[in-house]
Parts: C-alpha cells; structure tokens; sequence
C-alpha cells in the first residue's frame, strides 16, 4: 500500500526536473507520515527519498497523533519536529494533517479554526523560503471509526476546508482519498495503510 501512496505523491514531482542543488522535501504530517507501529524505515518519506534519488532529499517530519488544530489534544505546532521543518528551509512541502482532527475532542470543539490554522501553517512554511512549491493532501479514508478518527468529519469538514485553501493559496492537491477509497485491505487498522 505504501507504494501505492508514494506513486500518487511522486507523479507530483515530475515538474521539479534537475537543478544545481539539491530539492529538499518536507513530509509534515500525523502517523501516516511518520509511520504508525514500526520504525519510520518504512515510511512513505523513507520510500520517496529512495526512489527520488539523486538531487533530492525527502525528511520525514511526521509525528504520530498530531492535529492540525492549534487547540487540538496533540497540535503538530507545539513539537520540535515542526520546529525542525521550518528550519529545513524545503524547496517543498508536503502536508498530510486532518486524520487525527477528526476526532470529537478536536473538530467538535475547534473545528472552526482548522481553515484558519491550516493557513497558517502554509504562510509560517513560505516564512522560510517564499518560492517554497506545497502540496496539500486530503487525508486517505477512514474505513471505521477508531480512536475517535471519523471519515465522516474528514468527507464533511476536513476535505471541503482543504478545497477553500486551494482557492486561497497557491499550492496543489494531492487526493489520497479518492485515490485509496476502495483499498481497505490494504489498511490493516483501517486508518493507517500498510507498509508494501
């Protein structure tokens, strides 16, 4: 399954062809990014630096249980793996959060302040390199309601924000849910996808 993800995140770079200098690509995101029960060696981060190869070096700034939300249980904001990828200075940016902001102690409460967070989070990324290329991903589907994470909130709130922020900053999509829709088999737990 993870090649799967990483097929649909690669075919996102065929317009960073070759510069002088290395293309550093920030993986800013939740368990999905980070790699949810093993090691980050098999991480969807991990696998694109190795296919990307040569003139690109892909980090992994992904911390399991992390929100969006400002105001969430366990905001990204607040660890020093954000913190960190500010001062990576990336030529690109990939952000996968709204997983975890699903859940009732998050959206129901603060899910007012996810569009607002969310640009946030991009105008603070362009704060360290303002040519800096971010893609913006719909969160891969939810197949059941565990942990409190719910597709319903992330058809219904996260993914309609997600669109407003399209029209509001020039960055790009990257639909892991439509595009992994019909895998459940390939999400053991049902949230997070497997490591083939």
């Amino acid at each position: 399954m993870r090649k799967f993800l990483i097929v649909s995140l690669l075919s996102c770079f065929c317009l960073f062809g070759c510069k002088e200098h290395v293309v550093k690509i920030a993986c800013i995101g939740d368990s999905i990014t980070q790699g949810f029960g093993r090691d980050n060696q098999d991480s969807y981060p991990n696998q694109m630096n190795e296919i990307l190869g040569e003139n690109k070096e892909v980090r992994n700034f992904g911390v399991v249980g992390r929100t969006m939300l400002k105001k969430g249980d366990f905001p990204l904001w607040k660890e020093s793996a954000f913190t960190e990828a500010l001062q990576y200075n990336a030529d690109v940016a990939i952000i996968l959060l709204g997983t975890n902001d699903s859940k009732p102690q998050n959206w129901d409460q603060y899910g007012n302040e996810f569009y607002s967070n969310y640009l946030s989070m991009i105008d603070t990324l362009k704060t360290t390199n303002p040519k800096m290329q971010i893609f913006v991903c719909y969160p891969p589907r939810a197949f059941a309601q565990v942990w409190g994470i719910r597709d319903s909130v992330i058809v219904n709130g996260v993914i309609p924000v997600v669109d407003s922020i399209l029209t509001q900053r020039d960055v790009k999509l990257i639909d892991l849910h439509s595009a992994m829709y019909n895998n459940e088999d390939l999400f053991p737990d049902k949230i997070h996808p497997n490591k083939i």
